[in-house]
Order: structure tokens, then sequence, then C-alpha cells
């Protein structure tokens, strides 16, 4: 998952603002000039945080200045828990001469909690819709607690294709008070009033990352990954990986490396049997929407209607009956499953050597706590899959491996999968996964068991060939004889309703785990949808999720839209810690096929393994 303080990062990165360029030289950084009727610094945006000015206030300061009559100050709110950064921002055309330019400006702290910093923040812009040419904002150099004014500095190469320059100020923390004052801004050393202009815009433009979606680019670019995967099988010629580009519903592309079983001398293959992790929550979301659409079930039922053994919760963030079953699927609810694991390992240790299934954990629900109000904040949460996979039990009165094989897997002739203890039929084929350590050891992982009450969140396996069946039943439905068991399965318009048509005035169907202006992640009912270059002719949307078990890594994702018919399958059974190349294989092969499936450029960069080694170490 990644973590809030990259999602702030990367968010500055993409937001490509509606404030307004200023076209003179006299520009507001120092913050003097407040708009006559909204009392607002001029040509400052103020709503520029998570979200859109959700959880920290942005505004001019009077009383503490570093000079002249206002500073700007960031602090988070108090009557808002859904927080993730607070920022101000301030853009100026790019229409300078120069190869460096350098942000300068004053800081003062109070309080600022380690939990994140304070910063100034520079971007350099070139085209709309494509990455930011340059970035900072001085997260590493960790500035917390309390400071009094102090000048600090951001440098930044100036781009020739650069075409708007983004400053401002960042506050991370959840706790505490920052102010900026008397921005300025050098370039090549020079401040800004004396820099010689250039044409504007500059007629020469940065070439897109961007390919068109096609079946022939497509086609090119996935054989530039594969110069990338013969680079990889030379430098880390034992990682395990099986890669598949899928198109219409069919494999049209495959490649792979390594052993599945090193002992057994097992081929990375689609024929192998994997531990798919997290991607099982697919398949719960599936089955609740199924009793939806019975009526067996209601989204906005509370979790405690079904398993009233969790007890009260915490009265102050709502108790635990104000946890929904939509909250369960989007990763909002706030459930905390920590003290209900201490709880039954402190009574039973054999419960530290395997996992309880749902009669034995449910004296135990009683401990369940909660960590925010429902709703409130996104937080991945396993656990929350568990309790689903026990509402399915309460709703059905079966178990839940018996509803989903007879309702999900069965239906779409998906042979293979299954949960609990692999088949004898499959023993052989079922691998074991490789973590290698900084000094050299190897460790392994073979899930073949019980996952317990974990089978709703991460106990899938299965091979290729049915996880390639599920992603027909979802996006492509081209298995023509199959059509009618889809229908029953889910119907097209059902999918279409609480998956594919992403309502944002219903916050029952998603949360959002983090949004800009022109790019939103979100959990959709429990799938991860990405929306990304909102309103540019990059746009583009991808549907599907990750897993992560036992050291077994996969990825299972397809474009969005009806008309880009494209899909990734990704099996990887070989990982490391940070700084191995079994860590930089990993990061490469996940990242550059994320990137394919986004029509992102495969980077020719990408075949050096000195240039893969120093950008994913």
């Amino acid at each position: 998952m990644i973590n809030r303080l990259f999602l702030c990062s990367l968010a500055l990165m993409l937001w490509a603002g509606a404030t307004r360029a200023q076209t003179k030289q006299n520009y507001n950084l120092d913050i003097e000039q407040l708009d006559a009727q909204t009392k607002q610094p001029t040509g400052w945006d103020m709503t520029f945080s998570y979200g859109g000015a959700k959880g920290y206030i942005v505004k001019p300061d009077a009383q503490t200045v570093k000079s002249g009559k206002y500073a700007l100050t960031i602090l988070p709110d108090a009557n808002k828990s859904d927080r993730d950064f607070g920022a101000c921002a301030y853009v100026i055309p790019a229409k300078y001469q120069g190869k460096t330019i350098e942000l300068r400006g004053y800081m003062k702290l109070k309080n600022v909690g380690k939990d994140g910093h304070a910063g100034l923040w520079m971007r350099i812009d070139g085209e709309e819709g494509e990455p930011s040419l340059a970035f900072d904002n001085m997260r590493k150099r960790k500035i917390n607690g309390t400071r009094d004014w102090q000048e600090y500095k951001v440098n930044l190469p100036l781009s020739k294709y650069a075409l708007k320059i983004h400053v401002g100020g960042l506050l991370t923390s959840q706790q505490g008070q920052m102010w900026i004052d008397n921005l300025r801004l050098y370039i090549d050393g020079k401040p800004l009033a004396k820099v010689a202009t250039r044409a504007y815009p500059p007629k020469e433009r940065k070439p897109s990352i961007y390919f068109e979606m096609n079946k022939a680019n497509v086609l090119k670019e996935w054989q530039k990954f594969e110069k990338v995967v013969d680079t990889i099988k030379q430098k880390v010629p034992h990682f395990g990986f099986y890669a598949a580009l899928v198109h219409q519903g069919e494999i049209i592309r495959e490649t792979s490396n390594g052993m599945a079983d090193r002992k057994k001398k097992l081929p990375m293959s689609a024929n192998v049997v994997h531990a798919w992790g997290s991607i099982s929550k697919m398949f719960t979301s599936i089955a609740i929407l199924q009793l939806v659409e019975k009526g067996k079930i209601k989204l906005t039922d509370p979790i405690t209607k079904y398993l009233p053994e969790l007890g009260k919760g915490v009265d102050s963030l709502g108790g635990m009956q104000a946890i929904k079953i939509h909250h369960l699927l989007n990763h909002n609810s706030g459930y905390d499953r920590k003290p209900v694991y201490n709880a039954i390992a402190d009574k039973f240790p054999e419960f530290e050597n395997r996992v309880a299934n749902s009669k034995e954990i449910k004296p135990f629900l009683k401990y369940a706590s909660q960590k925010f109000r429902p709703g409130s904040k996104y937080q991945y949460n396993n656990g929350a899959y568990s309790l689903l996979g026990m509402v399915i039990e309460q709703a059905t009165g079966q178990k839940y491996i018996a509803y989903i094989k007879q309702h999900i897997l069965k239906p779409l002739g998906m042979s293979t999968a299954h949960y609990d203890k692999t088949p004898q039929k499959l023993q052989n084929l079922f691998g074991t996964s490789y973590r290698h350590k900084k000094d050299g050891k190897v460790s392994t992982g073979r899930p073949d068991e019980s996952a317990g009450i974990r089978e709703a969140n991460g106990g899938l396996k299965a091979k290729v060939a049915d996880m390639l069946k599920f992603m027909d039943f979802l996006k492509f439905r081209k298995r023509t004889k199959y059509l009618k068991r889809y229908e029953k399965v889910l119907p097209r318009t059902v999918l279409e309703k609480y998956y594919f048509d992403l309502n944002l005035q219903d916050s029952t169907q998603y949360t959002r785990t983090y949004k800009t202006t022109q790019h939103g992640f979100y959990f959709v009912n429990g799938f991860v949808n990405t929306l990304a270059n909102e309103g540019t002719k990059n746009q583009f949307e991808v549907m599907g999720h990750s897993g992560s078990v036992h050291g077994f890594l996969s990825n299972f994702i397809f474009r969005k839209e009806t008309k880009v018919p494209y899909g990734i399958i990704l099996m990887i059974n070989t990982s490391g810690q940070r700084g191995t190349p079994e860590r930089v294989a990993f990061s490469v092969l996940y990242n550059q096929l994320r990137y394919l499936l986004r029509n992102i450029k495969i980077d020719s960069g990408e075949v050096s393994w000195s240039k893969i080694a120093k950008r994913y170490k």
C-alpha cells in the first residue's frame, strides 16, 4: 500500500491546477496583495489540498509575519478527520531564460508532528497531462517540530520545455502549524526581475510519454518490455515470474523466467498454480453484491446485524454498529482486528501457527476495536474482508469456500481455482516462493493449508487460465458459450452499476485513496479503480487488484474503457529486501507492466541494468 507521504508527493506532481499564471513580473510571492472582496492573497490558490480543501485551513495571517503585512499559514482543521496534506499554490509562466531555478522563502513552525513535515515546494510543468519536468517538496529534509523564522531554498533544473512554474507551502503533519512568507525566485542566481525572457510558449515541446492504445502500438511496446525482461534474465537468472498480455479476453503475448519450484525444477509458466493473495478480495466483493441483488443483505446494513459478537466498539467513533457493509468493502471502516488476534493468541497459543476459522474466532470478536469513525478516511484493511466472509456465511448458511465455489468458480468454469489445501491432482503444479535477504539467505513460502477467516481476503489459488476466465467475465465477455453463466453470476448491468459506473455522488460505492484535480485513485466496492489525466487526451482508467501472500506476488488489471480491450496478468514468486537484485527486478517488472497498460511508453533506459538498479535501488 502506498504510504501517505508518497501520495502527497505524487499528488503534487500530478496536479495540473486551475490557478491562472500571472503575466506580469510583479508577482504576489511576498503575499502582500489581498483581494478586496475575498480578503485572500491575490493569485494564490488557497484550496489546493487533499480532495480540495479537506482537512486543513489555509489562510493569510497578519499577526505572525516575517516581513510586511501578511504571511500564509497552514494548519489542520480540528473539525475534519479526513486529512492527508494541506498546501497553497502560486503559478507563473515559465517564460524566462536559464538552466536552474531556485525558490527562496521563509518558514516558521509550531509543534509540527514527526508524522509529517513542513516545507516549501516547487514544480516545473510542461504539457498538460504529461508528468512534471521537475519537483521537490522538501520531504526528505524532514522539517518538523517548532522553529522560528528561517530561510529555506529549493533548487530545480529549468527545462526548455517548461510551461509553468508552481510554488507554495506544504504541511503533511496531522498536528501543528506552519507559516510561509517572502517567497522569491532566482534563475541562474539572478532575481526574477533581472532575468531575460524567451519566446513563450516555446515552439519545441517535449515528446509525449504516452502512445496511442491500438494493437500495433501495444505489441510494439511489449517487444520493448521483453528487452527489459532479457536484461533481468541475464542479471537475475533465478528470478521467477510469468506475465501475460490480454486482448479481447485472449492471451496474445506471454513471457516467463525462473522456477516455480527450484527443488522440483518446475518452470514458471501459465500451467503452475499460484497463490493470488488480495486478488481474492474481488471474489468476496462479487459474492457480497450477489447477495445484495438477491435481497439477502444491504450495503447499508450495519456489520453488527450479522455479527453481533463484535460488541459495542468505541462510542466516540460511532460504535461498532456504525460500520456498514459498504465501509468494509471500500476500506474505510476503521475496524481494528488486532485486539481480537491478541486475545485469541493469549488463550490459544496454537493460533500462532495457524489461522482460526470463523467458528473459533467468534467468541473473541467482542475484543474488536475501531481506529477511526467509519467513512471518515481510507485505510486498507484485510480484517474487513475476513468479516465480509463471515457475513456471507451468516446470510447464506453456507461456508465461505462452499459459497464461492458454487456461485462463482463453478459457473465461470474455473476448474483449478480453490481455497484451503491444494488438491492432490494439482500438488505437483503448486510452487514455492523465495524471499532473498541482503545477507544472501533465502526464506521460502508455500501456503498449502487453510487460511481460516483469511480465505476471504487472500486465500485463492489457481492457474492463469482460470484467472483469464475471471477477467473475461468482468471485462470482455468473449466466451460466448459462457454468457448465460456470466449473467447468472452477475449480469452485465449489475457489474456496470457497482464497478464500472463510478458515481462520485454515492459515498457508499467507493472510497478515495487520494484525489487531485485531474487524477483519482479509488476503491470501488473493493476493486481498485485508477482514473488519471481526467479531461485530457491522455485520460485512462484501469481496474483490478494486486496481491501479496507468503512471498507470492501478483497483479490482475485491465483497462476499464470499452474501446481499450487490454489486460495484464502477472505472477511473481521471487522477491527481496530493498537493495537486492531481486527487489530491483520485481520493481521494474511490476511498474513497466502497469505503465504499458496505461499507454505509457516503455523507457528504453530500463534495458540497461545499471540504470534499472539506480532507479529502483
